[in-house]
């Protein structure tokens, strides 16, 4: 696995560089950091064949439409417009359905006895929809001392959080005990952080979830944009995994991961809490699901 990895030169660098420009959001946010760091990625994607030219249309318009939102200062329809617009957009990229991206297959394993089939992929298409949102519509910790702060309100909630997660679907019986070191752990850490975890919580809490609740403005607002961003959040799932007992749990999972973005402001606590379930479920737990239901 690791062999053809090296013998893929281009999507390699189509990968590092785009990993290169999240990294620079909290070093030096800058626009012709990110985005010279953007545009080389886009540059190797081209070489390597993960992206043709009709995607970056989309892309582009997604960049827009988040400046656009930024600047669109009063509550009219047109900020509304533009909201639904990136909404949409954006769930189009989640879910794979703009065309012209061809995701790198890092590995598959099989469905066997009582796992489900897993595949890693790094996709190219779903990480622009928290990059977009975390370069140009969210505040990011820009200190040491903040981060000290957010990291102390969060760690209680997160423990919290994977505690009740893995207790729930150990319950309904999406996993049984299984520790173990898988061989494409670093890969999987990787592609977990920034395209899934970080990507997700960007989105989906950073922008879905807040913004929602601004456009509202009203007392309800909070509770309300919690409660219907996991459930779309949950529905999304549906595609992947269609088993009625793992989108309960991925609907508990995004209330936890909205509650401790509510209570700390701050996009990397949820991503943290995200990213550490998913970690000690690979850890110790069959994944992705069990199938003998």
């Amino acid at each position: 696995m690791y062999t053809s990895i090296l013998h893929s030169p281009f999507h390699v660098l189509t990968f590092l560089f785009l990993i290169a420009a999240f990294t620079s959001l909290w070093m030096y946010s800058c626009f012709w950091i990110w985005g010279t760091f953007l545009s080389l990625s886009a540059l190797f994607a081209t070489l390597s064949q993960t992206i043709e030219p009709i995607s970056l249309v989309f892309l582009i318009g997604l960049l827009l439409l988040h400046i656009g939102y930024r600047r669109c200062f009063l509550q009219t329809f047109y900020k509304w417009a533009l909201f639904l617009a990136i909404i949409a957009l954006s769930f189009l990229l989640l879910l794979h359905q703009i065309p012209g991206f061809n995701n790198w297959k890092i590995f598959h394993q099989a469905a066997h006895s009582h796992v489900g089939a897993y595949t890693l992929y790094f996709n190219y298409d779903k990480p622009f929809v928290g990059f977009f949102v975390l370069a140009i519509n969210h505040p990011l910790i820009d200190s040491r001392a903040k981060l000290a702060r957010v990291s102390l309100r969060a760690l209680p909630l997160t423990l919290l959080t994977a505690a009740l997660l893995l207790f729930l679907s150990y319950k309904l019986k999406l996993i049984a005990f299984d520790y173990k070191l898988v061989c494409f752990l670093p890969l999987w850490i990787i592609a977990n952080l920034f395209f899934v975890a970080l990507t997700e919580e960007a989105f989906f809490r950073g922008f879905f979830q807040a913004q929602l609740q601004h456009l509202i403005r009203r007392p309800f607002a909070p509770l309300l944009s919690l409660f219907l961003v996991s459930t779309v959040f949950a529905l999304s799932h549906l595609l992947f995994i269609p088993i009625k007992e793992y989108i309960l749990v991925v609907w508990v999972a995004s209330l936890c991961y909205g509650t401790i973005y509510h209570f700390t402001k701050s996009i990397e606590a949820s991503a943290i809490a995200h990213f550490c379930v998913n970690l000690i479920h690979i850890l110790f737990f069959t994944y992705p699901v069990l199938i003998n239901k």
